[in-house]
């Protein structure tokens, strides 16, 4: 939709962390791959927010799924690895800087997994730059900017040292309703006080509400 036709509430979509490459779909397509551009240029122009999220048996090839058959192995393994290819994608691949406007949310997988991405990040991106021209900002700046944004659990241990490292500006709540880790019921209630715990009222206003108000463009 061009911004002119655009709506007061802009749409958003969710798509898998690879998809499969067009001429062999068992093979993985990471989301830097040129002929995925016109979709994000779009998105970005339309004020859409775009969701990664990981799911076993999409039939798209999940990067860190197909090493195991067992369930609760692919589950804790999986999500926040296929996050991390994801993240690596857009960020290193030069789409979030081609896009500066484009809004991306990487969801269901936790938190305590980015601040280790961004710094190993960082230290490539300023040793060898040169393998990664399109990569112009630092992954800080991505979330300083409003670029970015990773869910939390209710359960999430590490949710202050998150904000310690990378501000508050840049978490979203995932209840995970209604699947069996969503802690029901009292999701919400839980994921109220422990953030409140962790990291005081105000940055827990922020990673319960408005900072999915400025996600989704609502």
């Amino acid at each position: 939709t061009p911004s002119a036709e655009r709506p007061a509430t802009s749409p958003a979509v969710t798509i898998p962390p690879a998809l499969g490459a067009p001429t062999a779909p068992d093979s993985p397509m990471t989301l830097d791959h040129p002929s995925l551009r016109p979709f994000f240029a779009v998105a970005a122009e339309a004020g859409v927010a775009v969701g990664i999220h990981s799911a076993p048996g999409m039939h798209v090839p999940v990067p860190a799924a197909d090493l195991f058959d067992n369930y609760a192995m692919v589950h804790s393994l999986s999500f926040p690895i296929d996050q991390m290819v994801a993240f690596t994608a857009l960020a290193m691949g030069g789409v979030l800087d081609e896009f500066p406007t484009l809004r991306v949310a990487f969801l269901e997988s936790g938190v305590e997994w980015v601040p280790f991405a961004v710094y190993r990040m960082e230290e490539h991106r300023e040793k060898l730059q040169g393998m990664i021209p399109g990569m112009t900002s630092s992954p800080q700046e991505m979330i300083e900017r409003g670029q970015i944004y990773f869910s939390f659990e209710c359960e999430e241990q590490l949710l202050d040292v998150y904000v310690e490292h990378l501000g508050a500006d840049s978490i979203i709540f995932a209840s995970d309703y209604p699947h069996w880790d969503a802690d029901l019921p009292g999701t919400v209630a839980e994921a109220r006080e422990h953030a409140r715990k962790e990291i005081g009222d105000a940055d827990a206003a922020k990673a319960l509400g408005t900072n999915a108000l400025r996600l989704y463009g609502l």
